[in-house]
């Protein structure tokens, strides 16, 4: 189950970074509106992580001979939890900006 998420949130967050960049060169919001569409499932993926996630990157590092002395930080900090945080209010930002964006393109289009 983690593998087609993880599938289909790369492709989203992919094609939605893209979308952005050429929105944000070009001054298109069409781009820009198609970037705010694609956030939602990306968010939605960092959710499902931060919830449902079965493998977790300290059982993987914990299982490494090299950094098991790491072992007492990664267990008191969920690295995971931390990093779908982090990304949530990264996306949320995006989201914000993307917003912004658009609504200053819309404007100048009118005033030319």
């Amino acid at each position: 189950m983690d593998a087609v998420v993880i599938i289909f949130w790369a492709f989203s967050d992919l094609s939605r970074l893209t979308l952005a960049k050429k929105g944000n060169k070009c001054q298109d919001v069409y781009a820009l509106l198609i970037n705010l569409g694609l956030s939602i499932p990306v968010i939605l993926g960092h959710i499902f992580f931060y919830l449902w996630q079965t493998i977790m990157l300290r059982d993987i590092l914990y299982s490494d001979c090299y950094m098991i002395y790491f072992y007492i930080f990664i267990h008191r900090l969920d690295i995971d939890k931390v990093l779908s945080v982090i990304g949530i209010i990264f996306v949320s930002l995006e989201i914000i900006l993307s917003g912004l964006a658009i609504i200053t393109f819309i404007t100048n289009k009118r005033n030319v």
